[in-house]
């Protein structure tokens, strides 16, 4: 970072005062801060090999960020980028504006129950009826679903480093309604084939083993939390984790080892078929055992 200034002045508590509206249990105080970065390039410029490296840079930092209790909130894939290091792509997560910081089980930020991201990226728990309702905590296996998803939306929508300006495009519509990309997820997820750009044939595989995952995740795991209402929710007034089932905890403590389980996943061989060596290789080091 190069440049930072707070402009409490413009917070959105002093425009609502001077506004005379009355503020409510569910509006938070936002202020403006200004930040001079370098320049970044968009992850999506980036291509095969160099762009799933990057990739898996920024899929770690973002972990060893949440494990800090520094939770980003908001995967898209306008706020994935990289820059060069040693001649090397390097992945860069981009856009903190909306994270939290998580201390102690209490989220300072943006509420711990305000859903945030971009609809065709957002988990598919974040598209339920409950957490249209405010009703879903935000959990760290909702971004690295929402890292498939950015997967899923680059290689179907960018060929040889170049988005394709097309309405044909897989998932073009994702964008209308929450409720509408909800369904077409699940039945992405449970019966249709990613239709990948031909630049990105050496993923092929990889992107067929992601899919498998998060499919076998929500029909072994998230299927049954919806079934029986057992949602990880937030008390309004202390912003406080509250479970209303035990097995809330349980689903919580999976999540820390959840990017461990994808890693192992992809690096072992499935049907006596396994992924290319270098394809391997660009996996975060120590998570494939």
């Amino acid at each position: 970072m190069l440049v930072f200034e707070t402009l409490t002045v413009h917070s959105t508590s002093i425009i609502r005062t001077l506004l005379g509206l009355h503020r409510t249990d569910r509006d938070c105080s936002r202020i403006l801060h200004c930040a001079v970065f370098e320049k970044l390039s968009p992850l999506t410029d980036l291509k095969g090999l160099e762009f799933w490296k990057a990739y898996w840079d920024i899929v770690t930092t973002h972990h060893a960020l949440w494990e800090k209790g520094i939770e980003h909130c908001d995967i898209s894939v306008s706020n994935l980028m990289y820059r060069i290091k040693d001649k090397v792509p390097k992945g860069v997560l981009n856009d903190f504006d909306l994270s939290r910081l998580s201390i102690g089980g209490k989220r300072e930020g943006t509420r711990a129950n305000d859903r945030t991201g971009t609809i065709p990226f957002i988990a598919i728990d974040l598209l339920s009826p409950p957490a249209e309702k405010g009703k879903v905590r935000h959990l760290y296996r909702h971004d690295l679903e929402s890292f498939a998803w950015v997967l899923f939306w680059v290689v179907s929508h960018y060929d040889e480093g170049k988005e394709i300006l097309s309405q044909s495009v897989p998932f073009a519509d994702w964008h209308i309604s929450a409720s509408r990309t909800r369904r077409d997820k699940i039945a992405f997820l449970s019966e249709l084939e990613l239709q990948s750009r031909p630049s990105w044939e050496r993923l092929d595989y990889a992107l067929g083993l992601i899919q498998k995952f998060w499919s076998d995740f929500y029909h072994d795991k998230t299927d049954r939390l919806w079934e029986k209402k057992r949602w990880v929710t937030v008390d309004e007034d202390s912003q406080e984790m509250q479970q209303g089932d035990q097995g809330v905890q349980q689903e919580m403590n999976e999540d820390a080892e959840l990017l461990r389980e994808l890693v192992a996943f992809l690096a072992r061989s499935h049907r006596g078929k396994k992924l290319p060596g270098d394809v391997i290789q660009c996996l975060p080091v120590g998570l494939t055992n």
